[in-house]
């Protein structure tokens, strides 16, 4: 068993004893042997256990105060039976007690009400600390475990990341969580407390007669292995709905995060759907789990009812042979009720905590877990110093995804100390893969790789991957300030380090216009940022951590030619004196290397510098020709000066936009997010009203709860009436014994029939509700213009927290749980009916608990609101930084940033940890109101009963039936208050849902019913302003005027961030213009309907986006409405060159290409999502960088098909490679939000403008 500790963080650390061995996929032996409850409890510190004592002590005393009550029952019914014979044989002319039995009745009381003071005391201060106890140790074990399966989530190897989707991991850092800490908490006290209750009531109930017992018991059996089925019915119905209902959260994660690219492919109908297919299993599984909940309840109840029919005539039959007492029968027949009460709870409970447990399993699993690539392991060397020769010998490798391709084959060179290498190939060859083995994502199948002649699986992984700086072709930035992401995870560094890194990278000047220069929030990925602007941080936080191994991966393909140059010479001046390898596809960025490798197919095909291979005229020569300007750009001078006019910032890609995590006071950014939320507590009317198409199954359900709740007290008064028969001869008691006996039976039937039926209806109704709500907020939702989603308050982690977590709070609203709370309140007001009918005086004293209940459940209810409005932001927080993390999990590893990630997560559980065990303190002084009060009004009502029955106000029969009557009103008070929490979340929970639900699109991207003619593809920019909604005051086209013909090829090029990719996204009409308009065929595009528009637009950005499905059904998206056969998916693959790739593929087109596309390369990616632009046959074609991230030999062939494929539509392109503009009809240069210039490529070389200088910095044939 792995060692307990008090700080659970530790856990983590532990190392990998044998680096060389198979991965250990299992936890060690005795973590996966054992399941028993202690699972739950294994981060337990010293005050925990104390608490944990304390606990157990205080449950039994609990538990065992029913059964207590029992037997004062028992001798107080028979005190009023014998005071109700004595009153009956006064022949009805004198109603009273006399002197001597008035003075004996009054002793007895008297010493049985003390009883009762005594015993609702220690109820109170054991229930009290019972729940603290619990609700303590459990707040302190999830909040350990919960950091404890964060950090052990960061430390696993990325082999372990390629089979396991973030959906997963969510669920079980949130869900299997929340489960252990219902589980481990006050579920357990009273798992506890049920268990003594019902051990005490059983063994009292033999104590005063066994054969009387074992009568009232003979239903047991029944009512348990019955109840066990059900459990087990429940338990595996709840696993199938957990399951499914992850299914459609990560459904619903996929299409948020990547809603660019399902609004541009009309992808809004697909992404519904799937959601609403995922949701209708889960619905049906709940509402068969809701049967079954019913059909348990309802069994309970006619059991219960049944054995008092059973108990009475038997024990009246024993009565009368003189065998035992009244009183006895009474205290027999409450002790077996109390025991079989909580037996029936313990079922309850026992299933919270088996739930607990098996997440438990599966979250110690995971903590357990030692991966053979560790990135927490202490163990490794460390050298002291780093000359940086790297060497591959006879490598070989294959993804575990794919172990049959061979991603690398025999691969072996060397790259001696301050040596720039490049590596070249096609798309897919093997180049990518020789970065992730060195950073040691992943380890060889054979060979081995040395860094100065070490092994680097002998080295210690994080020292390894300080030592290397990566700048990868996709550039990751984090979700907080420009200045947070370049010194992330380096506390070391100064200001004045990160100013000159950045003027290197070429990012100073572009930084300090922005209104907060660094301290300027990127967005979640980057998305406030440009493509070159993501590239040029990501190239500034490598360099300032001054990496005696630079690694360079297509580092430079998303910035524009001048700022290429000026970076290229930036990067040559920090490759000086250290080891640098670059992976490139523009070879241009290489020319200059010590050394280039040309990789063919995993295999090394040609080593040598440049002029060396193009002697060889080999590979490397085919890849250098390819992109040769073959002379069309004349030798031109150079132009003066390095300065560059930047522009503001610009939105790109992925937008979600948040607000900082890093790094910013907590309690100020919470404030802001609630009040930028803007939404306000509903009401249980609200919820109801919501649930308009239930109204039936509800008022059906109200009905049966109704009479369900009257049938409580109406029992209690008719339970005292059998009082009366031991006040009657033998004959007539018997005749009156039949008679009760068989009305009880009748009342089992009605009860148990009305029980399964509201608590099935309103599980149908509640199911039914979450079903819809999740549905038409998913809908609205992606119904949103992509302003919505740069808001902070709209990020991906955020909107599917509310569809996962809060849709279901509202539910709780309207299931068994509103029955609980309908039956109540019934049963409360019949109760105090017929104890105002019976005795007003009485009546009035004993209802008087009535509103100190109630302001008890006020003050829980005000608290518990405050605080999960509090709570529920933090853990969305947390939440988002450990998507976020594992999201970006290469990145995190590489920039050894897991200490950072787990440090802000644990920083973001703080606040709702320690509000969590202030509420422990108030549940528990609640809890045990409600507890003692039943004590409290017995001694109450006895005490003043005593007094009127002897100053001759009223007979002890009818004493008996006020205090029963009122005891069920106040028990039945109790009851709905167990649910007050539920339904508080769900208040707070539908504010915020039905605020999403009810949010107008500026604009509405769904199909409009109105006749679309066919498009030409002709579009016009008229005097367009615009600025992003997010930075109204920053304009990005600043009166842009732009025309183009249909059929006709315009390039837009410029320096990065000028705005080119804003006018895609106009086309898109992802936003609407500041001023001015846009117009397609004539026709102002926001009069059009969008969905016809957008069918008719194919777009490829730059960072393609990938779904987690099929080859096949990723090349076909958005036409699911279309009769799409494989052929056609074949020629669009062919024509974007990916055809033969796939088909080499072991499962072909069916080949799933993970999350976000993680399976495939940057390249191979690029391809498929040009694949699915031209399956469209587009009228209009966006090419935003289009090919930047394939190689050369893939590029000239996609170019080649891009040009065939644009021909007879309009074809918009963004590119920085002018190589592949320069066929272009017009080609127009953007510059500080305007047209500067545009014309043919000869015609704009004759100007010698702004675009001759581009043309300069890439002109290959010089």
């Amino acid at each position: 068993m792995p060692p307990k500790r008090d700080n659970v963080v530790e856990v983590a650390l532990i190392d990998t004893s044998n680096r060389h061995k198979e991965r250990s996929d299992t936890i060690r032996s005795d973590t996966t042997s054992r399941r028993s409850f202690l699972y739950l409890f294994r981060f337990t510190s010293r005050c925990d256990k104390l608490l944990i004592f304390v606990g157990i002590i205080v449950a039994i005393g609990t538990g065992a105060g029913l059964p207590l009550l029992s037997v004062l029952l028992g001798r107080i019914a028979q005190s009023f039976i014998d005071g109700q014979i004595v009153v009956g044989s006064s022949n009805g002319s004198v109603v009273s007690l006399n002197d001597a039995s008035s003075s004996d009745f009054m002793a007895d009381l008297n010493l049985y009400c003390l009883y009762y003071i005594l015993l609702s005391g220690v109820q109170f201060v054991a229930a009290a600390l019972q729940v603290i106890c619990w609700l303590t140790v459990s707040e302190n074990q999830t909040n350990k475990l919960r950091r404890a399966f964060f950090r052990a989530l960061l430390r696993q190897d990325i082999a372990w990341f390629d089979e396991n989707t973030s959906g997963d991991m969510a669920k079980n850092l949130f869900d299997d969580i929340e489960r252990i800490r219902e589980g481990s908490g006050d579920k357990f006290g009273l798992l506890l407390q049920f268990s003594i209750q019902c051990i005490c009531g059983y063994t009292v109930a033999f104590y005063y007669n066994w054969k009387l017992t074992l009568i009232v018991m003979s239903l047991l059996p029944f009512l348990v292995l019955s109840g066990l089925f059900l459990s087990r019915l429940q338990a595996l119905t709840a696993t199938k709905e957990v399951g499914q209902y992850s299914k459609a959260g990560k459904i619903a994660q996929d299409a948020i995060s990547c809603i660019r690219t399902v609004i541009a492919f009309n992808g809004e109908n697909r992404e519904c759907e799937r959601y609403k297919s995922a949701l209708k299993v889960g619905m049906k599984l709940g509402i068969r789990k809701a049967f079954y909940v019913g059909l348990g309840l309802c069994m309970f109840f006619a059991v219960d009812l049944c054995s008092f029919g059973v108990a009475f005539w038997f024990g009246t039959n024993m009565v009368n042979d003189g065998s035992i007492q009244p009183g006895t029968v009474i205290a027999v027949l409450f002790s077996v009720m109390f025991g079989s009460l909580a037996l029936g709870q313990i079922g309850t409970h026992l299933a919270a905590v088996c739930s607990a447990q098996a997440s438990a399993s599966t979250l110690l699993d995971m903590i357990y877990r030692t991966p053979r690539i560790d990135s927490r392991a202490v163990v490794g060397l460390k050298p002291s110093s780093i000359n940086g020769r790297l060497e591959f010998s006879d490598v070989e490798f294959s993804y575990q995804t794919r172990p049959d391709c061979q991603a690398l084959n025999k691969v072996s060179f060397s790259i001696e100390p301050g040596e720039t290498v490049a590596i070249v190939g096609a798309s897919g060859c093997g180049k990518t893969t020789i970065v992730n083995l060195i950073l040691r994502y992943y380890d060889a199948n054979a060979g081995k790789i040395t860094l100065d002649g070490i092994n680097i699986a002998d080295l210690n992984l994080n020292y390894l991957r300080n030592k290397i700086g990566v700048i990868s072709q996709e550039p990751v930035l984090f979700d907080c300030s420009i200045e947070e992401n370049i010194l992330i995870g380096r506390d070391d560094l100064t200001e004045d380090e990160m100013i000159e890194a950045c003027r290197l990278a070429n990012a100073n000047e572009f930084i300090n216009r922005l209104p907060e220069g660094y301290e300027t929030l990127v967005g979640e990925g980057g998305v406030q940022l440009s493509g070159g602007q993501k590239q040029r941080i990501a190239i500034a936080r490598a360099i300032i951590r001054n990496p005696a191994i630079l690694i360079l991966d297509e580092a430079t393909s998303a910035l524009d030619a001048q700022n290429e140059a000026i970076v290229r010479e930036a990067l040559e001046k920090v490759a000086q004196m250290r080891t640098t390898l670059v992976i490139a596809h523009r070879l241009s960025t290489v020319r200059s290397a010590h050394k280039i490798i040309a990789i063919r197919d995993g295999t090394v095909a040609e080593v040598g510098t440049h002029d060396e291979l193009m002697k060889l005229n080999g590979l490397y020569k085919e890849l250098v020709e390819s992109q040769l300007f073959e002379n069309e750009i004349a030798p031109i001078e150079e132009v003066e000066g390095n300065s560059i006019d930047e522009p503001p910032l610009q939105m790109n890609e992925q937008a979600t936009g948040t607000s900082a995590m890093i790094g910013k006071d907590i309690v100020k950014v919470l404030t802001e997010d609630l009040r930028a939320e803007g939404a306000t507590e509903s009401t249980l009317l609200q919820i109801i009203r919501h649930s308009k198409p239930e109204w039936g199954l509800l008022i059906i359900a109200t009905i049966m709860c109704g009479i369900h709740g009257a049938l409580n007290p109406v029992f209690a008064v008719l339970f005292v009436e059998t009082l009366n028969t031991y006040t009657k001869s033998a004959a007539d008691a018997l005749h009156s014994a039949r008679f009760w006996s068989l009305l009880f039976f009748a009342l089992a039937a009605i009860k148990g029939t009305t029980v399964l039926g509201w608590a099935f209806l309103y599980g149908v109704a509640g199911e039914r509700l979450t079903m819809r709500l999740r549905y038409s907020v998913f809908r609205n939702v992606l119904r949103q213009d992509i302003s919505y989603f740069d808001q902070p308050s709209h990020s991906t982690g955020k909107i599917c927290t509310r569809l996962a977590a809060d849709v279901p709070h509202v539910k709780e609203a309207i299931n068994y749980r509103l029955g609980s709370v309908v039956s109540a309140t019934v049963s409360t007001a019949v109760g105090l009916a017929l104890a105002f009918f019976f005795g007003w005086k009485m009546a009035l004293l004993t209802s008087v608990v009535f509103p100190f209940i109630y302001l008890v459940q006020t003050m829980q209810e005000r608290y518990e609101s405050w605080r999960h409005k509090r709570d529920a932001e933090m853990f969305e927080r947390a939440g988002k930084v450990a998507v976020e993390a594992v999201e970006n999990i290469r990145t995190v590893q590489a920039l050894t940033l897991e200490g950072t990630v787990y440090e802000m997560f644990r920083r973001f559980l703080e606040r709702p940890h320690r509000t969590a065990r202030r509420m422990a303190l108030i549940q528990g002084f609640c809890y045990a109101v409600s507890v003692s009060s039943n004590f409290a009004v017995y001694a109450i009502s006895f005490r003043f009963g005593a007094y009127l029955i002897a100053d001759n106000q009223m007979e002890p029969m009818d004493v008996m039936r006020v205090i029963f009557a009122t005891q069920y009103a106040t028990g039945a008070i109790g009851w709905a208050s167990a649910y007050l929490p539920e339904l508080l979340k769900a208040r707070s929970a539908a504010g915020l849902i039905f605020k999403m639900l009810h949010q107008r699109p500026r604009f509405d991207g769904l199909p409009l019913n109105q006749k679309n003619l066919p498009m030409e593809g002709n579009i016009e920019f008229d005097r367009v302003v615009f600025a992003y909604p997010s930075r109204k005051n920053v304009a990005v086209l600043n009166g842009l005027n732009l025309k183009v013909t249909a059929g006709k090829t315009v390039a837009l090029v410029g320096q990065s961030g000028y705005g080119k990719s804003t006018i895609i996204r106009l086309i898109e009409r992802f936003y609407d213009p500041t001023d001015g308009s846009i117009l397609i065929d004539g026709e102002d595009l926001k009069s059009m309907d969008l969905s016809h528009v957008r069918r008719y637009i194919g777009l490829v950005n730059q960072e393609p986006v990938l779904f987690d499905s099929t080859i096949k059904e990723n090349i076909a998206y958005g036409l699911e409405d279309e009769v799409v056969d494989d052929q056609k998916i074949i020629e669009a693959a062919t024509l974007a060159n990916i055809h033969a790739f796939i088909s080499d593929l072991p499962a072909g087109y069916e080949t799933r290409v993970g999350e976000k596309g993680i399976q495939l390369s940057g390249g191979q990616k690029q391809r498929v999502a040009i694949a699915r632009a031209l399956i469209r046959n587009p009228r209009i074609l966006l090419l935003d960088e289009a090919t930047s991230a394939l190689d050369t030999e893939n590029e000239k062939i996609v170019k080649e098909a891009l040009d065939r494929a644009r021909q007879g539509r309009t074809c918009i392109i963004v590119a920085h490679r002018l190589s592949t503009v320069v066929n272009a009809d017009i080609i127009a240069v953007v510059k500080n939000g305007v047209i500067v210039e545009q014309g043919t490529h000869q015609e704009l070389l004759a100007l010698k403008g702004d675009y001759y200088a581009l043309t300069q910095k890439q002109n290959l044939s010089k």
